[in-house]
């Protein structure tokens, strides 16, 4: 885990997540977990609105979403604590290897995730996958 910003309305974080070869579902159920964890004012489905990519990073199929509104998450046992948090945005990529998938979960304050859009996305481009 890396916290992007821990200032009071502008906390952020991203999470990187292997599993191995069997991963932790496909991407599809993985994208409409994440994207239930952000609602919209309207009530409309995040997934209506968000903006999903399908593209290759490091030769391999690879997905990236991102969506704004109210992060809201559970407990998991062990876990962090909970977070309701009105303007966040959720930035996320999977990203296909020949020994699984990688998860990458940028969750927070809207402010601070798009000022750190451009970076993420460095970040993806430079992985180089054997």
């Amino acid at each position: 885990m890396r916290r992007w910003s821990e200032k009071s309305g502008e906390q952020a974080e991203l999470i990187v997540y292997y599993f191995g070869e069997g991963g932790a579902g496909g991407v599809e159920a993985n994208l409409e977990r994440w994207l239930g964890q952000i609602s919209q004012p309207d009530g409309k489905p995040s997934k209506d609105i968000a903006k999903i990519e399908r593209t290759k990073i490091a030769n391999q199929e690879a997905t990236i979403v991102s969506v704004a509104g109210r992060l809201t998450t559970q407990q998991m046992p062990g876990g962090p604590a909970p977070v309701d948090m009105a303007d966040a945005m959720l930035l996320a990529a999977i990203v296909n290897s020949p020994t699984g998938p990688y998860y990458f979960k940028a969750t927070g304050s809207k402010k601070t995730v798009e000022a750190n859009n451009a970076r993420f996305r460095a970040m993806l481009a430079s992985m180089k996958l054997k």
